[in-house]
């Protein structure tokens, strides 16, 4: 019922602009993923271990594999932004109290080099609530322009993704914000269904390089920095193909 909802909701504004407007509008989604400082451990990937034991005891380093930090990322509907050189916006929420690790963080990014279209923030928990959500839109929406159409903006049933001042913060960037039905994300939501499941896979992959290194190097307990899991990502969304596959979603959830 929720999924007929979406779809017949979405497919009205879309005929509305089509209308008034003479365009079928582009869409974008964001959503946010659970990451960890060790998400190798935190999925329970295999492991070296002396033959025949059932279970590998883990004596050290556990804690990393719950400590929580936030990928906040966005498909694009249209390949033509991601073709001329824009990647969809993507931010990273790290745990932390106050504003000196997110200072840090950010003079970071800039030092890098990667761009506007990622982002770095803190909270106390390591996720988002309202003024976080807003933040993120404040800082990845681009303001209206003559010559730029109206955009519908999909997100999943969180309750800070839903209130009023994050809706009027959209409309303003001429944006229509449609939030998804509880329990839809599986089958409509792009990131979910087209990124998401990708990003973590191709992630561990260079974690793993990360934590070699470090054991290689002398470090007993490896684990990656914010700074480290920063530029594992940025890397990782930096390939176009990556969010070019995540645009074919669209047209897949209807």
């Amino acid at each position: 019922e929720r999924l007929i909802i979406y779809w017949c909701i979405l497919a009205r504004l879309r005929a509305l602009c089509i209308e008034i407007h003479g365009y079928d509008p582009e869409m974008e989604n964001f959503d946010q993923t659970p990451m960890h400082r060790n998400e190798l451990g935190s999925e329970g990937k295999g492991t070296l271990a002396v033959a025949g034991l059932d279970k590998v005891p883990l004596v050290e380093g556990h804690s990393d594999t719950r400590e929580r930090w936030t990928a906040n990322l966005t498909t694009f509907s249209n390949k033509d932004r991601i073709l001329q050189g824009e990647l969809p916006y993507s931010e990273m929420c790290f745990k932390s109290e106050g504003q000196k690790m997110e200072l840090r963080l950010k003079e970071y990014i800039r030092s890098r080099g990667w761009g506007p279209w990622l982002t770095v923030a803190t909270s106390p928990k390591g996720s988002y609530r309202e003024a976080d959500v807003i933040t993120f839109l404040e800082r990845h929406l681009p303001a209206m322009h003559e010559g730029r159409g109206w955009r519908i903006i999909l997100a999943d049933d969180f309750g800070p993704h839903k209130t009023k001042n994050v809706w009027r913060l959209c409309w303003s960037r001429g944006y229509v914000m449609v939030a998804l039905g509880g329990g839809t994300t599986p089958v409509v939501q792009t990131p979910d269904t087209d990124l998401n499941h990708h990003v973590p896979r191709h992630y561990t992959e260079r974690e793993a390089s990360v934590l070699v290194y470090q054991m290689r190097s002398g470090v007993c307990v490896p684990r990656p920095s914010e700074e480290e899991c920063i530029d594992i990502m940025a890397e990782l969304l930096s390939d176009t193909r990556l969010h070019l596959e995540a645009a074919d979603g669209f047209k897949k959830t209807g």
